[in-house]
Order: structure tokens, then C-alpha cells, then sequence
């Protein structure tokens, strides 16, 4: 059982509300264009929120190859025509570095000649490049020459979030579009198509050395009063800003004030991450065993951006959310995201192991990765761990605020049962508690709830005994669970002639 009292509402409506429109938003670093060289940043964008309509309009403001363009490409797609806004973060120069990674395509046997054609693609933060053909007799050093120009042509003016940096002695470095730490962790891959028989040299690594970062304290605060129901967290859940503090710290504090009694606002903020082992994502949750915001979405061995990968999850959930709030995620499909080997995807044990820890994880459908257990970073507090039951918490939170605001008690009179009344406004408890019982019996037709009957008998209304402005209603329910687990005994036997 979980209760919830609401002391800050002071008025009912009648029931059968619309269910809390989903409203999706994205955190990420969009002060300027990316694609601009490095010594010509023309443009410089404020902080202010943007509602995003389009991968274009994304491009158009951030640039190809942005954190921000790469994330509307893996929502926007998927999310049909519910509200997206971005609020961006402005970075100050000279506070961050960027992260880096080098990539190298060369010849095992350095001083000899490639023997054979080679059809090679980068593919950078979850961003593919076109496939390159190479033709055979290539030197080792023109090899890492082509793989130079591929960077400058796909990343420096193209969708790769990296750009060319220099020639190096282990390969091609390659900085992030963007500075900051939150450029970390972000997979470069070089893919062979055909042709590889061994005798090429192919390095991909993760970029790594990125430091710093904006806060997220002037982003959080343009949220203001809107009630965004799930977020995009670009920084990834590891990212730390220009004062040391990660993101997801400061995610969850804002997100506890979201569930403040008199202004109830909460949201579930997904992080992506990529992490090959349960055990490697259980440092990201362990400060954060109280955390109902954070969502932790760990797709093993993903060479997706952390915000791809979390946008990715995001519209999905959305969707449903809107559509039928009350269905868990369980198999839906990620179909934006890169696909990942079969080895990669956990065990039954290890995705346990993971929910167990606060980390959500994906399932193998048909090869292509599905949501698995939504859940938040919470293990400590009853009824805040699945992102289901966040989601049927906002929706009783929405529409019990739809009844207390109404035209009908905003304002209204406020007596005893007991005194007899001949103003049609006024409102007595016993009005409330009638208001109350006839919601929670369309909550449980709507399968939000279960056993209406008991969370009826438990709604009590009162006028408060030092502040008779105060109407203090107070009722028990119990969400309705879902097909999580089924267990089958199949009993059998054999029949002899």
C-alpha cells in the first residue's frame, strides 16, 4: 500500500479526468554552433527554453554533430506530437576541455602494402558515416591518411560529433564537437564492411580527457513551474560541470523538490549509459539509493551517445505514458539505436542484479534492444522504484489537482458538514470526501489503481483546527500492479494403451 496526502489542495472535480499530458524536455550543452571551426565561433545562444520541432531545426541551431542535433534525431522520430522543449546550457569559455579519442587504420605489417580492398565506416556517438572504399596497395601511412580525410570530411563539416585534431603516432586524434566531460565515454568505432583479412591494423576506443562543463543550476530553474514529466539528461550520468558536481547530483535535488507537497511537479529524468558488466553502472547509483528522478538506462556495450541513448528511451516511454499510463515498458523496441552483439545483452541474473542496484536494463527482441525494467535509481523508498508506478503517481497526482483547482471549489465557501448552508458555492468536507471517492473509482477504471473500495472507505476530509481556510483531506491507495513475472506449474503425464 502506498499513501499519498496532498495538505496544499483545497478544492475537487468531477471524475473521469484526461490523464497528465506528457510534456518531454531535454538537458544539454547548446550555447553555439558546432560545426563551426574552432577559432570562429560566431554565434552564441542564451539559456532560454526552445520548444523543438524538427531534426533541422535542431541542426539549424546547434549544428550537425552537436550533442543536442544528435539527440533530436533519436526522439523526435519516435515521439509523434507530444512536446518537446530544450533547455540549453550556455558554456563559459575557458572552463572546459574537451575530450578526445584517437582511431587508428593502418597495416599490421607497417612497411608492407595492403593486399586487398578495403569498405570501412566511422561511426562516432551512435552517428554513421557513408561507407569508404579503400583500394588495395595502400601504404600503412596512406591508410591513416584516408582515415584523416574521412574524419575532416564526416566530422568537421559532417554528422560525426568528432572532429580531426592531428596525426599522432597511435592513429588520428579526434577532439569532441563539444567541450566538457560530458563528451567522456562517447565510442568511436571504425567498421569494417568487407575486405578485412586480418592484415589491417583497426583501433576504436571511447574519448576520455574531457573535464568541466556548465552548471545545470540556471537550466533547472528556466523549468520554473511547467510540469515536464520525463527528461533527457545529454550530460550522461557521469558528466561532472565546472564545479565538480555531476549532473545527476543535481538532478536529483531539484527532482526531490518536484514531489513537494505544495507544488507536485514529478518528473523522471533518463540517463544513458553503456557499461559491459551490472557491476560497473552500481558506483553511478549507489549515492542515489533515495533518488525517484533518476533513471539509469544501461545498454551494454552501446557505441550510442549517453543522450541518444537516453532519448531513445524516453519517446518510447512517452508514448505509452500518454496513450495507456498504467502499461509498463517491458519489450517495447529501441529501434534508433545502433544494435548490439547478442553476448552483449545481460542474463536474466545479471539484469536482477541490476534492477536490485537501481539500474534500469534492455532485453534482446528479435536482435534489436527493448526496454527492459524502467527503473529509478531508488531502492529505499516503497512504491518509487518502476517507472510505471512514477508514472500512475502523476497521473493520481494530476488529476486530483484538476479537482482542488476547478472553477467549483477555487475560492469556494468552506463550513462544517453539520451548519446548514443556502449559498450554492459554498463546500463543506463531506463534499470533498464525495469528490474524492467518485475519482478514485474512475482511477480504478482506468486501471491505475486496485481495491477502489478500500481506498474509498479511507478518505477523510476535515477543516483544519487552527486555519479554517484549510481543508486537509487525507486518502490510502494502492496502485495497480503489472504482468511482470508469470509463473507457470505445467503439470503432465503419459498415457499407455
Amino acid at each position: 500500500m502506498l499513501g499519498v496526502e496532498s495538505r496544499s489542495f483545497v478544492g475537487l472535480r468531477a471524475p473521469l479526468a484526461p490523464n497528465l499530458p506528457q510534456q518531454v524536455a531535454v538537458f544539454g550543452l547548446g550555447n553555439r554552433r558546432q560545426d563551426a571551426p574552432n577559432d570562429a565561433l560566431p554565434l552564441v545562444y542564451s539559456d532560454d527554453p526552445v520548444p523543438l520541432t524538427s531534426v533541422s531545426q535542431a541542426t539549424a541551431l546547434w549544428g550537425t554533430g552537436s550533442m543536442l542535433q544528435i539527440i533530436a534525431s533519436k526522439l523526435l522520430p519516435n515521439i509523434g506530437s507530444l512536446p518537446v522543449t530544450v533547455y540549453p546550457t550556455v558554456q563559459s569559455d575557458g572552463l572546459a576541455v574537451r575530450a578526445e579519442v584517437v582511431i587508428k587504420l593502418g597495416l599490421k605489417n607497417t612497411s608492407g602494402l595492403s593486399p586487398n580492398a578495403l569498405t570501412f565506416r566511422v561511426i562516432s556517438g551512435g552517428v554513421a558515416a557513408p561507407p569508404r572504399f579503400i583500394p588495395p596497395g595502400q601504404t600503412d601511412l596512406q591508410l591513416l591518411f584516408v582515415l584523416a580525410v574521412e574524419i575532416i570530411v564526416s566530422g568537421d563539416t559532417g554528422p560525426l560529433p568528432i572532429q580531426f585534431g592531428s596525426i599522432v603516432a597511435g592513429g588520428v586524434r579526434c577532439p569532441t564537437k563539444w567541450e566538457g566531460s560530458s563528451g567522456n565515454g562517447m565510442r568511436t568505432e571504425i567498421e569494417v564492411l568487407s575486405g578485412d583479412d586480418g592484415a589491417f591494423d583497426i583501433v576504436s576506443d571511447s574519448s576520455t580527457g574531457g573535464s568541466g562543463g556548465p552548471t545545470l543550476f540556471s537550466t533547472l530553474d528556466n523549468i520554473g513551474q511547467k510540469w515536464e514529466t520525463l527528461i533527457v539528461n545529454g550530460f550522461g550520468p557521469v558528466a561532472t560541470d565546472v564545479d565538480g558536481g555531476t549532473y545527476i547530483d543535481a538532478i536529483k535535488d531539484w527532482g526531490d523538490d518536484r514531489w513537494d507537497v505544495n507544488e507536485p511537479r514529478p518528473a523522471m529524468v533518463v540517463s544513458g549509459y553503456n557499461v559491459e558488466t551490472p557491476q560497473a553502472a552500481f558506483p553511478v547509483t549507489a549515492p542515489h539509493q533515495s533518488d525517484r528522478t533518476n533513471v539509469l538506462m544501461n545498454v551494454p556495450g552501446s557505441i550510442d551517445l549517453f543522450g541518444g541513448i537516453a532519448a531513445s528511451a524516453v519517446a518510447e516511454i512517452a508514448k505509452r505514458a500518454q496513450d495507456d499510463p498504467p502499461r509498463d515498458y517491458t519489450r517495447t523496441q529501441l529501434p534508433d539505436l545502433i544494435p548490439i552483439e547478442a553476448l552483449q545483452f545481460f542474463s536474466y541474473a545479471d539484469r536482477t542484479v541490476s534492477v536490485d542496484h537501481g539500474v534500469a536494463t534492455v532485453l534482446n527482441v528479435g536482435g534489436v534492444q527493448a526496454l527492459g525494467d524502467v527503473v529509478t535509481m531508488n531502492v529505499t523508498l516503497d512504491g518509487f522504484r518502476d517507472g510505471v508506478d512514477i508514472v500512475k503517481l502523476q497521473n493520481i497526482i494530476y488529476r486530483i489537482r484538476l479537482i482542488f483547482e476547478s472553477e467549483e471549489w477555487e475560492g469556494a465557501p468552506l463550513v462544517p458538514d453539520e451548519q446548514r448552508i443556502a449559498t450554492l458555492s459554498a463546500r463543506k468536507p463531506k463534499d470533498a470526501v464525495a469528490a474524492i471517492a467518485r475519482e478514485v473509482q474512475a482511477l480504478a477504471l482506468d486501471a491505475i489503481l486496485s481495491n477502489p473500495e478500500s481506498a474509498i472507505d479511507s478518505v477523510s476530509a476535515s477543516i483544519d483546527g487552527a486555519n479554517p481556510k484549510r481543508l486537509n483531506v487525507s486518502v490510502t491507495v494502492q496502485l495497480s500492479g503489472n504482468v511482470g513475472i508469470v509463473s507457470v506449474d505445467l503439470n503432465f503425464g503419459l498415457t499407455f494403451s
